[in-house]
């Protein structure tokens, strides 16, 4: 049911922020563990099978804006903004470690 949300509103708009509170090591202060592992998951898990799925699911909708052929819908390992998207790839595994030393792990592996 909230696909469309999770898909056109939400998910490709936290990819910045999350980006940027993890170079200014600033987790323990937004304290929400799950937004940073969800934010990884977004960028760097494969969707493709799920977008068959949904797609075949969705062809019989009497509501065809709402599928996932949906063009207003952004997809995983992506964001609407190519600045973002550019600064994601290239920093988010090569972030320094933190003033107590302690290392940001990989986005691959933070979600699961």
């Amino acid at each position: 049911m909230n696909e469309n949300y999770w898909r056109a509103s939400t998910s490709h708009g936290w990819v910045g922020e999350a980006l940027a509170a993890r170079i200014m090591h600033a987790e323990k202060y937004w304290d929400h563990d799950a937004f940073f592992s969800y934010v990884d998951r977004w960028m760097t898990e494969d969707d493709a099978q799920f977008r068959k799925i949904i797609q075949e699911q969705t062809r019989f909708s009497p509501y065809p804006a709402t599928g996932l052929a949906y063009s207003g819908w952004a997809w995983q390992r992506e964001t609407w903004d190519p600045f973002v998207d550019e600064t994601w790839r290239k920093y988010r595994n090569s972030i320094p470690p933190g003033p107590n030393g302690e290392k940001t792990p990989p986005a691959e592996v933070t979600w699961k």
